[in-house]
């Protein structure tokens, strides 16, 4: 196993290219679509994924923090792209489901907001 090779994958999964990169929202919309299938299809180890999972867990424990076009955005997000990804590797599944069924009356209540990607 090449070291350097490892790392250098593991920070493609782990990082997003740069927003100011991006030329318009479809740039960007393209970018996640990627990005989350370089995720999902990553062959990475264990504990490449539970640090990424877990910054995403600590990400969705604060949604609270941010305005609600970006909760409601990232919620979907959390829930449909990584939720399924820790099930299946079995790292921090209880935990995302905990939280995800927490926070899910009051996300579904921005359904009705105009700029809500759930609605």
């Amino acid at each position: 196993c090449d070291w350097s090779s490892d790392v250098c994958s593991s920070d493609l999964v782990l990082t997003k290219p740069l927003k100011r990169s991006m030329k318009s929202q479809a740039d960007l919309e393209q970018r996640n679509r990627i990005y989350h299938e370089q995720f999902q299809n990553a062959r990475c180890p264990r504990d490449i994924v539970a640090i990424k999972l877990s910054d995403v867990l600590h990400n969705l424990l604060t949604l609270d923090t941010c305005e609600k076009k970006k909760r409601c955005r990232k919620f979907k997000e959390y829930s449909q792209v990584y939720f399924p990804i820790a099930k299946a590797r079995n790292i921090l599944a209880s935990e995302f489901e905990e939280v995800i069924h927490r926070l899910e009356q009051s996300i579904l209540e921005c359904a009705g907001y105009s700029g809500c990607p759930l609605s």
